[in-house]
């Protein structure tokens, strides 16, 4: 190839490049850059406007909607049968996954030795009284032929229990669980 040649290509392929990147560019500040912007300060206090109302009159205040809570709460009323618990550290969550696994072993086989996929499970792992275990499973998502192992899978992984002398928490963890396959 000719010096010129090289030349000519080297032009052509940092002009291809400087037009791509000028394009991406202009592309971006027209139609604001396709990603939300994210303010690191959190947004302000919604602005209510004052009622010249009796105290009696004034409406009720939501305080899932306002983000506040009124005077004299101290946390939003629920069920009071339930209370929220704080998540679980990495370690619970961790051991909660291997004794999943150990107690799933029995429905990873599939009973023809054919049909095989991939099963996402949902577990809520709960640990209180120096003792953890699955308060709920679900399987919130298949690929392949794994529907066979399904009510096997939810029925073992409750019976998920290991030792914990941590404190109380309650976390959600998504296992994948490959069954059928050798």
């Amino acid at each position: 190839m000719s010096p010129q040649a090289v030349k000519l290509l080297t032009v052509a392929g940092v002009s291809m490049l400087a037009g791509g990147m000028l394009g991406s560019y202009a592309t971006s500040a027209l139609l604001g850059g396709g990603q939300p912007r994210v303010s690191p300060m959190p947004d302000p206090a919604p602005v209510v406007a004052e009622c010249k109302c009796d105290d009696q009159e004034r409406p009720p205040v939501d305080p899932l909607e306002s983000g506040r809570l009124p005077e004299g709460l101290t946390e939003i009323p629920g069920d009071p049968g339930e209370q929220a618990l704080p998540g679980l550290p990495v370690k619970a969550l961790e051991l909660a996954r291997a004794q999943a696994q150990r107690e799933l072993k029995p429905c990873l086989s599939s009973a023809d030795g054919l049909s095989e996929g991939t099963l996402v499970l949902t577990l809520t792992v709960t640990a209180t009284g120096g003792q953890g275990f699955i308060r709920e499973a679900a399987v919130t998502a298949s690929s392949g032929d794994a529907e066979w192992a399904k009510d096997c899978v939810i029925e073992r992984s409750r019976a998920v229990r290991f030792e914990w002398s941590g404190a109380d928490g309650q976390q959600t963890l998504k296992l994948p669980i490959r069954v059928g396959a050798s």
